[in-house]
């Protein structure tokens, strides 16, 4: 993997957006109204955003559970004053899929916490390059089988105490 510093990557185009409707966590493919609430579709496609910024009251977790769940860019966030995180785990992948330029992750920090801890676990696909943007303070930590990287990561932001752990 090729590891590099950047200050900006340029925008995502979004083919859908779509925002995690719960402060609890759950399955990638729930499309109720405690998921994704859109009534049958979930971020599976080259392009999709993927949002969880809901106000959490304690560590969440998402499940990888489908073997499709494909997005051009994803954004973390506690949106209260906690210190809490969304975790993304399982043994399917997490495909990171755009027809041109970069894809990304979005790691915002919370309202009012000094950090929020993100996690992805799962493994993680993406052949163009990914740039992790971190806020002040936003901690992201990737620990999966990630051979499937072979765009490189780049880290922007992350001032303060933010990091990006491998």
């Amino acid at each position: 993997m090729v590891f590099t510093a950047a200050m900006a990557f340029s925008a995502v185009t979004l083919a859908t957006n779509y925002t995690w409707n719960s402060a609890g966590g759950g399955n990638w493919d729930d499309t109720t109204a405690s998921g994704w609430n859109t009534g049958g579709a979930y971020p599976n496609a080259q392009g999709d955003g993927a949002t969880f910024s809901q106000n959490i009251g304690a560590d969440q977790t998402m499940a990888i559970n489908v073997g499709n769940a494909r997005l051009g860019s994803l954004t973390l966030q506690d949106a209260g004053s906690t210190y809490y995180g969304w975790k993304l785990s399982g043994t399917n992948s997490l495909t990171f899929d755009v027809s041109a330029g970069s894809a990304g992750i979005v790691v915002q920090s919370s309202g009012g916490g000094p950090v929020d801890t993100h996690a992805i676990s799962a493994p993680i696909v993406c052949s163009a390059p990914l740039v992790v943007s971190l806020a002040m303070n936003g901690r992201l930590a990737i620990s999966g089988t990630n051979s499937g990287l072979n765009g490189g990561v780049r880290i922007s932001g992350g001032g303060g105490r933010g990091y990006v752990r491998f």
